[in-house]
C-alpha cells in the first residue's frame, strides 16, 4: 500500500512538471520563471532526492531525480536566454 501511494505521488508530482519543461524547450522562453523559484524548487527537489537515496526509496529517487533534471534543463535554458540578450 505504501509503495503504491508513493509511486502515485511520484508520478503525479513529477508529471506536473513535464508540461512546463516541454513548453520551455518548445518556446525557448523562460521570462515568467523567477530565478528564486528555480533555486528554491531545485534545492527542495535535490534534498528529497538525497533523502530518497538515504532511505533507498525507488519512488523518491526516480521522481526527484527526473524532476531535478527537468529543473536543471529549464535553468540552463534561462541562463542561455539571458546570455543571448
Amino acid at each position: 500500500m505504501a509503495l503504491t501511494l508513493s509511486l502515485a505521488a511520484a508520478l503525479l508530482t513529477t508529471g506536473a512538471f513535464v508540461p512546463q519543461t516541454l513548453r520551455t524547450l518548445r518556446t525557448r522562453s523562460t521570462d515568467d520563471l523567477a530565478w528564486a523559484y528555480l533555486l528554491l524548487f531545485g534545492t527542495g527537489v535535490g534534498l528529497w532526492l538525497a533523502y530518497g537515496l538515504v532511505r533507498r526509496d525507488p519512488a523518491l529517487i526516480a521522481a526527484n531525480g527526473l524532476t531535478f533534471v527537468m529543473v536543471a534543463v529549464i535553468a540552463g535554458a534561462k541562463a542561455s536566454q539571458r546570455r543571448r540578450r
